[in-house]
């Protein structure tokens, strides 16, 4: 439960501001590639839902999966997860 109200915030949060700015649909577009990169692959969900590796390097592997392919709100919204320890969120 207290996963869904996290994941709630974070997902209005996110909605609000690429709403603000007026790219509700390229932030919907780049989640729908995150999200079908994050299915296919077998080393991403590994590497995002491990304690033991650093946020420096998940960090890392973000930044060179995406930050070229993704507008810089959903980049920074990537950013966010890790640095709050919430990656394990971004399936929801």
């Amino acid at each position: 439960m207290i996963g869904s109200r996290v994941t709630r915030r974070y997902a209005k949060a996110l909605f609000e501001l690429a709403q603000d700015k007026n790219i509700l649909d390229a932030v919907e577009n780049d989640l729908k590639m995150i999200m079908a990169a994050y299915q296919k692959s077998s080393d991403l969900p590994l590497l995002l839902e491990s304690p033991i590796i650093p946020t420096r390097e998940k960090r890392v592997a973000l930044d060179k999966l995406f930050k070229q392919h993704v507008q810089q709100v959903t980049y920074d919204f990537l950013m966010l997860l890790l640095d709050k320890n919430r990656e394990e969120n971004l399936p929801e």
